[in-house]
C-alpha cells in the first residue's frame, strides 16, 4: 500500500455484519428503484474511447499532499498538509491534515484556497469530509480525541472516527462523534447523500474481507443503524477507501485490491447493482495513486485527488470535465416530456406556442439558433465617457424555425436528453415569453409540466437602425428603451437582429426615450408613443464618427469600465459563482490586446465602518484580480485597489434604511485602462 493509502489506513482489520440481500435492499430504497439505469451512466467514467478534458488545478495545488475534494457552496473542500509550522505525524512523516475551502470563479478554475473553519480545524488529522441537507449538516473524519486530548487504541494508535456537526451563525458548532465509532478500530471517510440519512464510510473494524472496507449506514427515528458490509463484490483482501456517493445512483470509490493500474486505482458501482464492479479509465486511473473522485452539479464534471507524475507536490487535484452532448447514440439517455402551454389569466390552452431549447455550455447557452444571449460593452447610461457591459437577448426574428410547437390542446411533446442543463425559450405573440431552467433526472417518471403564460397588452413596435452614410442595416446596435410613464418604469435593451431591426412589444399608452449605440458611431435618441395614434415603427440613423478613434466605443487610456454585475455578497470579497460574466468578457477582450493593462477598482456599499470597507473593497479587487490570472491574464498587468464606502452611486450613505438590492448597486468594481498603445476600436459582427 502506498503513501496515499496509508493517510487514514494504519494498522486495520474488518467486520461483515450482514448479508449482502439486506444490503441490496436498502441500496433500492436509497436509489429510488434505479433497476432502469443503463451503463450509459458509467460510459464516459470506463470509456477509453471518450474523451474527457484533464487539468491541474494549480492555484490550489502546493508541494504538499491535497486530496479528497468535496463540493461544498461556490466551490471545494479538500484535505491538504500545507499548514506552515504544524506539527508532524512520524506514522507517515507528513504535517497533520487540515480542511481547506476553495472558490470556483468557472467550471474546474478555483481561487487560492483559505482554511475552511476555525472550530472544525484541530492540532491533529482533520480528513475526508460530506454535506448534506443543503450543506448545513457536515460529517467529517478526525483523529480520536478525548475533551482535547489524543485517545489511543490498546496499542498505542490513534484510531480516525467521523464526526457529525451543524452550521451555526458563525462558523460549524458542537461536532460530535457518531455511535458506531470505536477506539480499538478507525471509522474514516465519509459520504452522505443530499438528505443526510445514508451514510457510506470506510472502516477496519473486525469481521471484515481485508484492511478498510466500505460500509453503510441509515439514519431512522431511532439513529444510526448498525453498519452493513458492502459485502464480498466490493471489498476485497485490501482496501477500498474514499467513497464519494453521486445522486446519480453512483458509489465512486478507491482500491488497491481490485485489479486495476497499479496503486489505489477508481472504482464505481451502481447502487440498484452492486455485484458489478466498474473499473474507470486511463485518464481517471494511472500507475500511481488515484483516488478521492467527486462529481460537481449536474454531474457532467468533478474532482479527484493523483500523485500521479507532472504534478505540483506529493498529492494533487484534478478537475475533470466530461462533454455527455457528445455521447455516442447507443449511450444517449433520451426521455420523452410533454409540456402543456396556459394562458395565465384564465388557464386555457394556448396553441402554437414555440419552443426554443438552448444547451449549457461552456461560454453559455447555445442552440440552433446559436446562443441566447450575448454580454455587450455600449456606453454607460450615467457617464458617456464610461463603458459597462451589457447582457443582451436576441430577437425571435433572428432565430430559425423552432425546435418544438404546441398542438391545439397546448401539449409540446419534446424528446430531451437526461443530465443536460437546458435553457427553454417559450415564445408566442401577444404573450410574455418565457425562459426556464431544465434538466431531466434519469429516473424521473413520465408527467406532464405545465408553463403558463402570461398575456400582454401591448404595441408591437419596429425599429430599423441604418448607417446614416451608407443608407445599409446595421447589425448588433444596441436599443435602449426607457419608459417615461411613472406607472410603469421599465428601461429594455435589446441587440438589432441581422437585418439592423429590432422587434419588440412595448406596454400601451406610454412614451418611450429610445436611445440606440453602436462603436464608431455617433449615438442617437427618439422618442416613441405605444397610444393607437402613433406609428408601429421608425427608423434611426447613425453617423460615422469623424475619426475612427474618436468613438465613446473605443479602449483608450483613462477609459473606465463599469462591471456592474460582479456581485460580492455582503461582507464577502468572493466572486459569486456565476456571477463573473463580465470579467470573463474582460478577459478576452485584454487577450485580444496583449499591451494593454488596468486598474481593478472596487467600491463596497456603506454598511460597517469606514476602515473595514476600505479593507474590504481591496479584497475584493485583489479577488477580481486573482479571478483573471486564473483566466490567463499577467498579474503585472493589473493593479488592484479599493475605494471603500468613499463613492456611494445612490442615496444609501451610511445610516440610511436601504434595500438589500439599492446596497448591491453600490457594490461594484470598475476597470480603469491605464495603458494601451492606441485607442481601439470595439467591433461587433454578427
Amino acid at each position: 500500500m502506498r503513501r496515499s493509502a496509508q493517510k487514514f489506513v494504519l494498522g486495520m482489520q474488518f467486520f461483515f455484519s450482514s448479508s449482502s440481500f439486506s444490503t441490496f435492499c436498502l441500496l433500492l430504497l436509497l436509489t429510488n428503484n434505479a433497476t432502469g439505469q443503463t451503463d450509459s451512466l458509467l460510459y464516459p467514467f470506463t470509456s477509453e474511447n471518450y474523451m474527457i478534458e484533464l487539468n491541474n488545478t494549480e492555484t490550489i495545488n502546493s508541494p504538499f499532499l491535497e486530496f479528497s475534494p468535496i463540493p461544498y457552496l461556490n466551490g471545494i473542500v479538500f484535505v491538504s498538509s500545507r499548514v506552515k509550522n504544524a506539527w508532524k505525524d512520524p506514522s507517515i512523516k507528513e504535517n497533520f491534515f487540515q480542511l481547506y475551502y476553495a472558490e470556483e470563479i468557472q467550471e474546474g478554475k478555483l481561487l487560492p484556497s483559505l482554511p475552511f473553519s476555525a472550530t472544525i480545524n484541530s492540532h491533529l488529522h482533520e480528513g475526508p469530509a460530506a454535506f448534506a441537507q443543503k450543506a448545513k449538516t457536515m460529517f467529517f473524519t478526525r483523529n480520536n480525541l478525548k475533551k482535547g486530548a489524543r485517545k489511543s487504541d490498546k496499542d498505542g494508535v490513534i484510531r480516525l472516527k467521523i464526526y457529525e456537526t451543524q452550521k451555526g451563525l458563525f462558523d460549524w458548532e458542537n461536532p460530535k462523534e457518531l455511535p458506531f465509532n470505536d477506539d480499538q478500530y478507525s471509522s474514516a471517510h465519509p459520504t452522505v447523500n443530499e438528505q443526510g440519512n445514508i451514510l457510506f464510510f470506510s472502516s477496519d473494524r473486525p469481521g471484515g474481507m481485508g484492511g478498510m472496507d466500505l460500509y453503510l449506514c441509515k439514519k431512522t427515528k431511532n439513529g444510526w443503524s448498525q453498519p452493513l458490509n458492502l459485502g464480498p463484490s466490493v471489498n476485497t483482501a485490501g482496501n477500498e477507501l474514499f467513497p464519494s456517493f453521486s445522486d446519480k445512483g453512483i458509489l465512486f470509490f478507491s482500491s488497491d485490491g481490485h485489479p486495476g493500474a497499479g496503486g489505489l486505482d477508481l472504482y464505481a458501482i451502481k447502487l440498484s447493482d452492486t455485484s458489478k464492479v466498474f473499473h474507470l479509465s486511463s485518464y481517471f486511473n494511472s500507475t500511481e495513486d488515484d483516488f478521492g473522485l467527486c462529481l460537481m452539479p449536474p454531474g457532467n464534471r468533478g474532482y479527484f485527488s493523483s500523485n500521479r507524475n507532472g504534478g505540483f507536490g506529493k498529492d494533487d487535484i484534478y478537475a475533470f470535465h466530461l462533454d455527455e452532448t457528445n455521447l455516442p447514440l447507443q449511450f444517449v439517455n433520451l426521455k420523452n416530456i410533454q409540456f402543456q402551454l396556459l394562458n395565465a389569466t384564465n388557464l386555457s390552452p394556448i396553441d402554437d406556442v414555440e419552443l426554443f431549447t438552448f444547451l449549457e455550455h461552456h461560454d453559455g447557452f447555445k442552440g440552433k439558433n446559436g446562443n441566447l444571449y450575448a454580454n455587450r460593452l455600449v456606453p454607460s447610461e450615467r457617464n458617456t465617457n464610461d463603458l459597462e457591459f451589457k447582457l443582451v437577448r436576441k430577437n425571435n426574428p433572428d432565430f430559425d424555425s423552432p425546435d418544438f410547437t404546441s398542438n391545439t390542446q397546448g401539449i409540446i411533446d419534446a424528446t430531451l436528453r437526461t443530465r443536460i442543463s437546458y435553457l427553454l425559450l417559450f415564445s408566442k405573440k401577444g404573450y410574455e415569453s418565457r425562459e426556464i431552467m431544465f434538466s431531466i433526472p434519469d429516473l424521473l417518471s413520465d408527467t406532464i409540466i405545465q408553463v403558463q403564460l402570461v398575456p400582454i397588452q401591448c404595441k408591437a413596435f419596429t425599429l430599423k437602425i441604418l448607417d446614416g452614410q451608407a443608407k445599409k442595416p446595421i447589425p448588433t446596435a444596441i436599443g435602449s428603451f426607457e419608459s417615461l410613464c411613472p406607472d410603469n418604469p421599465n428601461n429594455i435593451i435589446m441587440e438589432s437582429d441581422k437585418n439592423g431591426a429590432i422587434h419588440i412589444c412595448l406596454p400601451p399608452d406610454c412614451a418611450y426615450l429610445v436611445k440606440v449605440n453602436m462603436p464608431g458611431f455617433k449615438s442617437a435618441e427618439i422618442q416613441i408613443g405605444t397610444s393607437p395614434d402613433h406609428a408601429s415603427s421608425s427608423n434611426v440613423y447613425l453617423w460615422p464618427e469623424e475619426s475612427i478613434l474618436a468613438g465613446t466605443g473605443q479602449l483608450k487610456e483613462g477609459l473606465v469600465i463599469v462591471l456592474n454585475n460582479i456581485y460580492y455578497d455582503f461582507n464577502k470579497s468572493a466572486i459569486r459563482k456565476g456571477a463573473a460574466r463580465e470579467l470573463d468578457e474582460l478577459a478576452s477582450i485584454m487577450n485580444t490586446y496583449p499591451d494593454m493593462e488596468v486598474e481593478l477598482i472596487s467600491h463596497t456599499d456603506a454598511r460597517g465602518s469606514r476602515k473595514y470597507n476600505q479593507y474590504l473593497s481591496e479584497k475584493r479587487s485583489i479577488s477580481a484580480k486573482e479571478y483573471l490570472i486564473a483566466k490567463g491574464i499577467q498579474a503585472y498587468r493589473m493593479k488592484a485597489s479599493g475605494k471603500g464606502e468613499t463613492q456611494i452611486r445612490n442615496r444609501c450613505t451610511e445610516g440610511i434604511n436601504c434595500s438589500e438590492d439599492e446596497h448591491q448597486y453600490n457594490r461594484r468594481t470598475e476597470v480603469k485602462v491605464t495603458k494601451i498603445n492606441a485607442p481601439v476600436n470595439i467591433e461587433y459582427k454578427n
